[in-house]
């Protein structure tokens, strides 16, 4: 039975990680559109910028800089989620690895709940071999039974 609650206790403890796994890739996901858009946005001011200094041959440093700083920002922002992703990188392969580990843990005891299995299985059918010799043997002991019987019954006992 140890077994047994062993594998029911690997298989919540797979379900609380996977339930834990599936909430870090749905922030992944949400972080990765965050910073998809805030490339796109920086990708605009870029253009931006090009178009400012490459259609007008005198352009004002404010020009560019009105451009530039929030630019700047949007890069600055976009080091930093990636960062911070990265942890949650790092959380997701620990997540992973817990989940093989107990997934070879709960295979091996699944393996011993069969050797077990099959052991009971031996042992079941031993046990129906010697019910069915068990029955003979009555058989035979009743049939002896019987002739010691009518082989005595021709005695008389004296009281």
């Amino acid at each position: 039975m140890t077994e047994i609650s062993h594998v029911l206790t690997g298989i919540r403890s797979q379900q609380q990680i996977s339930s834990e796994a599936n909430s870090g890739i749905q922030n992944s996901l949400k972080t990765m559109q965050a910073v998809f858009e805030m490339i796109l946005e920086l990708e605009r001011k870029i253009t931006l910028i090009n178009e400012l200094v490459s259609g007008n041959p005198v352009v004002k440093p404010e020009q560019v800089a009105e451009l530039i700083n929030p630019a700047d920002e949007l890069i600055h922002k976009i080091t930093a989620i990636m960062k911070a992703s990265s942890s949650g990188i790092g959380r997701m392969s620990e997540i992973t690895n817990e989940a093989y580990c107990l997934s070879k843990e709960q295979s091996a005891s699944m393996d011993e709940i069969s050797n077990h299995m099959e052991k009971l299985d031996v042992m079941a059918q031993q046990t129906a071999l010697f019910s069915v010799e068990l029955t003979a043997c009555s058989e035979l002991l009743k049939e002896e039974a019987e002739k010691l019987k009518s082989s005595t019954s021709v005695f008389k006992t004296i009281d």
